[in-house]
């Protein structure tokens, strides 16, 4: 791959060093906001990225494959937002949205905390539409 200053990217190094993520960077890209979803507020592509070297490599497959599961899906992106916002240790997202909440001196603006458990729930299902047209439109015919 030639970037536009005329370096050359090794795409084979890329997916050595990024492992089985490479499969998750569809869901990842759209999840964390693109053309048809969301973003959520104060992060960005490179905070996602630094995420998805904590979420497990295969969580966010399910985003976007034909048959996956309602709890799948649930689980991956509850996992995704979790890392997301430094959260892991929590059980779900309104836990998380409460810690981070309760352990600030100010009240934080709303739209930087996790999403609910439901907002997010509906996040993964509007992201799986734009997940899985890219991959189809990425397999051969």
């Amino acid at each position: 791959m030639e970037r536009w200053d005329d370096t050359v990217l090794n795409i084979n190094s890329t997916v050595e060093n990024r492992g089985e993520q490479c499969c998750s960077i569809l869901a990842m890209h759209a999840l964390s906001g693109c053309d048809t979803t969301s973003y959520p507020a104060g992060k960005g592509k490179v905070s996602t990225l630094k995420a998805m070297r904590v979420v497990p490599g295969d969580l966010l497959h399910f985003i976007g494959e034909e048959g996956a599961t309602d709890l799948q899906i649930t689980e991956a992106v509850r996992g995704f937002f979790l890392a997301l916002h430094n959260q892991r240790k929590s059980a779900t997202l309104n836990i998380a949205r409460y810690d981070i909440y309760r352990k600030r001196k100010t009240p934080p603006a709303l739209k930087t905390l996790p999403p609910t458990e439901r907002n997010a729930h509906l996040h993964g299902w509007t992201t799986c539409p734009s997940t899985s047209d890219a991959l189809e439109s990425s397999r051969p015919p």
